[in-house]
């Protein structure tokens, strides 16, 4: 009886480690997205001064 339930267990063990594994991935894979969000911001802005800078020269 004892012989049929480690393999139970161990494989539970390996999922919840998984689990584990998986969340700390996502989590920071939306560090990553959410650093990438600023970084698309301050270029917008970047790119934004640079066309307003463009226009007064024009003018």
């Amino acid at each position: 009886e004892t012989d049929l339930e480690a393999p139970q267990e161990i494989a539970e063990e390996e999922d919840t480690e998984d689990s584990a594994q998986q969340e700390e991935t996502e989590g920071e894979a939306e560090e990553d997205l959410e650093a990438a969000d600023e970084q698309l911001e301050e270029v917008e802005q970047e790119v934004d001064e640079q066309v307003e800078e463009e226009e007064k020269k024009e003018d």
